[in-house]
């Protein structure tokens, strides 16, 4: 059985030439972008921030760490990204400040039939259990996107040994500094649809063995691919 990632799963889902290209074909880099490297380096710091209750300027110290980790060394980029994440931190302290909080896991790497995902954590919110994954955005989600978001029943499904009562995301606004609880209405009735789309997936990937069985372009794409070597971005001008 081969086995899937959400991100990969997601990739997939919008994509397969992309998909194709990076994990049968392995010709398109691990993406380095700043954006993965800062969300990489907040959910690490607000993940330690919940172990070890840490401040705002803590956890500052800690995004600065990991940052680095990530292999951001520009001065200017860390000060940068620094002045940005102490106004989502804050958002995100507000937040943690003002509810009655349980934290009961974090950063949990789960693997259930060969498809893996990362918790970033269950906690207690008020007296109901949660799964929470952490989102770092540009602006502020809608309540829709955790409504239909695929990914919020991938971990339901995951995450089940938790019991959760739901899943919610937790957004860090860098734009606004504004911190969004959004708890989605998906429940594990979708689970067995999910299910179904990844045994299909896993059939379709089967096939790619050759450049001749891969994924054709389809002449569309997702604003957010930077597979742009596939051909299928060619003349286009809205990424």
């Amino acid at each position: 059985m081969r086995r899937l990632s959400w991100s990969q799963y997601s990739m997939h889902d919008r994509c397969p030439r992309e998909y194709y290209l990076k994990y049968i074909a392995k010709c398109i880099p691990r993406g380095t972008a700043i954006y993965f490297q800062v969300g990489s380096a907040g959910h690490d710091a607000v993940a330690k921030a919940l172990m070890r209750r840490k401040t705002v300027t803590e956890m500052l110290a800690l995004f600065q760490v990991a940052l680095k980790k990530e292999g951001v060394s520009d001065p200017d980029t860390i000060q940068y990204q620094t002045m940005i994440a102490m106004k989502m931190f804050t958002g995100w302290y507000s937040w943690y400040s003002n509810h009655e909080i349980k934290v009961l896991a974090v950063e949990q790497s789960i693997t259930k039939d060969s498809f893996l995902g990362i918790i970033d954590c269950v906690a207690e919110v008020d007296g109901v259990r949660y799964v929470i994954d952490w989102k770092t955005s540009a602006r502020p989600y809608d309540q829709t996107r955790a409504d239909t978001d695929g990914q919020v029943t991938a971990y339901t499904w995951l995450a089940s040994k938790y019991e959760p009562e739901a899943v919610a995301y937790g957004v860090m606004c860098k734009g606004t500094g504004e911190f969004q609880f959004l708890a989605s209405r998906r429940t594990k009735d979708d689970v067995a649809e999910f299910l179904s789309e990844i045994t299909t997936m896993r059939q379709a990937i089967a096939t790619y063995r050759t450049a001749e069985a891969a994924p054709k372009n389809t002449g569309t794409h997702c604003k957010r691919c930077d597979a742009y070597i596939c051909g299928a971005c060619e003349g286009r001008d809205d990424f």
